[in-house]
């Protein structure tokens, strides 16, 4: 073997590791820093939707803290939060979009945080004994843009399948649509 072949392959595959090892390293601190923004916020939003403030606490959340989640989905939310104020029945969800939940509980934390290129999916649970065992009450989605993580989707787990926020809301907005041109 010529001597640049045996100096070569070693240094190219302390190189290789090198870079191996740098993305592994990157991919954790995201995966650290998504699980952290995630818990921040559910830290924050949950004394919040826990108080006896008329206004709800989901449009606080996209009022006061708007720069965390993406335009589209504030948008739907937004959207969802005033037909619901201005209906005279249930025209909107009925429950806390961010905890999955009618009646929350009094505190959640993120067990988990999965990175795919610049997406992250993060497992929320109820803190409660025996929580971790089941499936988590809600999956954010977020999306690594700008140097910050965004709430891009909400996925709730139920009885084996998912359902994401996304889905309902266009799907409430469409059913809002259909009735406001059926009305004569």
């Amino acid at each position: 073997m010529p001597r640049i072949t045996r100096i070569a392959l070693p240094c190219l595959a302390i190189a290789l590791s090198t870079s191996c090892k740098s993305a592994a390293e990157k991919s954790a601190a995201l995966s650290e820093s998504c699980k952290a923004a995630v818990q921040r916020f559910y830290a924050w939003y949950v004394p919040q939707a826990l108080s006896h403030d008329k206004s709800l606490p989901g449009i606080r959340a996209i009022q006061q803290d708007s720069a965390l989640f993406a335009d589209s989905l504030r948008h739907a939310l937004q959207t969802d939060f005033y037909a619901q104020n201005s209906a005279t029945d249930i025209a909107a969800i009925d429950f806390d979009p961010f905890l999955a939940a009618q009646d929350p509980d009094t505190a959640y934390t993120v067990t988990t945080a999965n990175v795919t290129g610049t997406r992250c999916r993060t497992e929320v649970r109820r803190k409660a004994p025996g929580a971790d065992s089941t499936p988590p009450d809600v999956i954010p989605e977020l999306e690594f843009k700008n140097d910050q993580w965004l709430f891009v989707d909400f996925i709730y787990p139920q009885n084996g399948s998912t359902t994401r926020l996304t889905q309902i809301l266009a799907m409430l907005d469409d059913e809002r649509r259909h009735r406001a041109q059926a009305q004569p």
